[in-house]
């Protein structure tokens, strides 16, 4: 019999993201002991873990699939000239979790404005994700990447793509954020210059560059509060919004941890998070921030 068909590479775009704090936490499941109840406290946190894990894997699925949606002027251009709707084509992207960790990889479309859509999508979804998270008291550290790799669907993906993505988050992140890698960041820029044959995708080509942002180092990352800090300067104050619920509660958690930080004399870490607190400070007024 033949063997069975070998992986493709393909240009792919891979997205790491780890849990930061999980690591503690495990070490105080293994210091469980019979007087704070024993196994049975053991597994009760080893549950939460799952539980989080669980839902994390969920919440970012969901998320892409509320990006992927179609806006009414893609619907008007694909009904008006169904070619079109190639340049629509969404990623098929898919999802791994490695202990703390989440895997996203997706190859990418060979068009410009194919790939627009799609970077569009996931970095949007990401930075959903990752926001949420830090309002429920979870905080990522990841990149996002471009490189061949070879995808082997929901048990993710090898090759130089997915080293990349790990060292980027592992070398160069330094704090809670998702890191842009270079090869994406020029595929961005290069993307954002969009023929006048697919005039119709420049709104989210000149999207796709504003959720990138570069810090004083040179560093590209992900500006995961672009898209909250648009929308809530379009809202009227007095209008409660679920939106602004997560960004308080998320700059309340980046306080809160940079605060027990200092306390506890690390000023390693309480550095680092006064980095992602000023990311904070500089996107919105105080009034969105302080209940």
């Amino acid at each position: 019999m033949g063997e069975s068909s070998s992986p493709k590479t393909h240009l792919v775009a891979v997205g790491f993201l780890d849990e930061l704090g999980s690591k503690d936490r495990y070490k105080q499941i293994l210091e469980q002991d019979e007087s704070s109840g024993g196994i049975d406290g053991r597994n009760l946190l080893l549950l939460r873990e799952l539980e989080w894990i669980r839902k994390a894997r969920r919440e970012l699925s969901t998320n892409l699939r509320v990006h992927q949606k179609r806006s009414v002027i893609e619907e008007v251009l694909t009904a008006a000239n169904p070619s079109a709707s190639s340049v629509f084509r969404l990623p098929h992207v898919h999802l791994s979790v490695f202990s703390d960790s989440l895997l996203l990889h997706f190859k990418l479309d060979g068009s410009v404005e194919g790939v627009v859509r799609q970077l569009t999508t996931v970095l949007g979804s990401v930075g959903t994700f990752f926001l949420n998270s830090l309002s429920q008291g979870h905080v990522y550290r990841g990149a996002l990447e471009v490189s061949a790799g070879a995808s082997l669907g929901s048990r993710g993906v090898v090759g130089p793509a997915m080293s990349e993505a790990y060292k980027l988050e592992s070398e160069v992140a330094q704090y809670p954020r998702i890191v842009i890698g270079p090869n994406l960041a020029d595929l961005i820029e290069s993307a954002s210059e969009v023929p006048s044959s697919a005039i119709f995708v420049a709104t989210e080509a000149r999207l796709l560059s504003s959720m990138v942002v570069r810090d004083s180092a040179g560093t590209d990352m992900l500006d995961f509060l672009h898209m909250p800090a648009q929308f809530l300067k379009q809202q009227a104050e007095e209008v409660h919004s679920p939106v602004r619920d997560i960004v308080r509660h998320a700059y309340e958690n980046v306080v809160e941890r940079e605060a027990k930080f200092i306390e506890a004399g690390d000023k390693k870490l309480s550095d680092r998070y006064a980095l992602l607190r000023r990311q904070f400070d500089d996107k919105f007024p105080n009034k969105y921030l302080v209940l």
